[in-house]
């Protein structure tokens, strides 16, 4: 089977019966088939206020190989369809079963989800394959959780005796009220071996009993290229001689950082001589003070020199102006070796 299994979902919920979960048993039913890995071999068709005269119109446009209905069933186990003014209209037994039977070419497989659907389904099953139904009262809940087990099984790839079974023991496991009464009719005559959908089946046969599939993953494998620059620090070690040059030591950061370090050999710039003046800051109190302890000197020393030499020292009444410049010139040669004259500390 090539073709997409095509399930025709109808419901009924006419205003004259009490309300059911026909929308949410369509959306259980879609959500169950896609847990499977055989979701995409189905697909769904809804359609909802289902009347008598849409049967055959939706078996010629869809030619499904599953029908699906939703809705009531009343104790005289007729169906109850949609009427005119929303109202609910029954079937007849007979008149369904023969509309079944002009398309059992391609419809497999009838389910009625509803109250008291036993003695139809074993009709329809007269001109179907299969038909399921209940001969009692069956809760809303029950309808839902049902139909999501038996489609959840088909979607991964169970027959519809392995489907049904599946969706009996999920109600026997749930323990919910009102679960029993639920029946699959089969055909007489079919064959023991028959088992549709048949999905799995045709996996199995095309690769053979035998056939291993192998899964080869694939790594990609990325290489970059990395450049790595070394940058090497120097330092500089600067001495300084008594000879006043400057011998520069290069040393690596290597030896410096662990502590290793040798002597380098020095290479000795000559210095080119200059002129350079000693300036000395002092204060000028200091100053004064200097100058004044030289005068003092001075004038010691040319009144003792003016004592040996019979002179009279300068500075006082005794004496001429010549004795007087002579002894002031004395004075400023001794006074001058500290740098400055006498004239300067003023």
């Amino acid at each position: 089977m090539t073709d997409k299994i095509r399930i025709l979902f109808l419901s009924a919920n006419p205003w004259t019966t009490s309300r059911i979960l026909v929308d949410e048993e369509a959306r259980e039913i879609f959500e169950r088939i896609q847990e499977g890995p055989y979701r995409d071999k189905f697909e769904i068709h809804n359609h909802v206020a289902t009347r008598p005269l849409d049967l055959q119109r939706l078996l010629l446009l869809y030619q499904p190989q599953i029908v699906h209905f939703s809705g009531h069933g009343n104790k005289r186990h007729r169906l109850i369809l949609g009427g005119s003014n929303g109202r609910g209209k029954t079937v007849d037994q007979q008149g369904l079963s023969d509309v079944f039977a002009l398309y059992n070419s391609h419809v497999q497989l009838v389910l009625l989800n509803a109250c008291f659907t036993k003695t139809q389904a074993r009709s329809i099953s007269e001109v179907v394959n299969y038909s399921i139904g209940t001969g009692k009262g069956i809760g809303d809940k029950v309808g839902v959780a049902f139909a999501g087990a038996f489609y959840r099984a088909l979607g991964f790839g169970k027959c519809v005796k392995d489907a049904f079974e599946s969706a009996n023991a999920e109600l026997a496991l749930t323990k919910l009220p009102r679960s029993r009464g639920i029946e699959l009719f089969v055909r007489d005559g079919l064959s023991e071996a028959d088992r549709f959908p048949q999905i799995s089946t045709e996996q199995e046969s095309l690769h053979g009993p035998d056939h291993t599939t192998v899964v080869l993953s694939s790594v990609e494998r990325f290489e970059w290229q990395v450049t790595i620059f070394k940058t090497t620090q120097q330092t500089v070690s600067v001495r300084k001689q008594k000879s006043g040059r400057h011998a520069g030591a290069i040393c690596s950061s290597d030896e410096i950082t662990s502590g290793q370090m040798k002597p380098c050999q020095v290479a000795a710039a000559p210095r080119t001589p200059t002129k350079e003046r000693l300036t000395m800051p002092i204060n000028k109190e200091a100053k004064h003070q200097q100058v004044g302890k030289n005068s003092t000197k001075a004038q010691e020393s040319i009144v003792s020199s003016s004592r040996k030499t019979g002179r009279k020292a300068p500075g006082t009444r005794l004496g001429t102006l010549d004795d007087w410049r002579e002894g002031s010139a004395k004075a400023g040669k001794i006074s001058g070796r500290h740098g400055h004259s006498v004239r300067d500390g003023r």
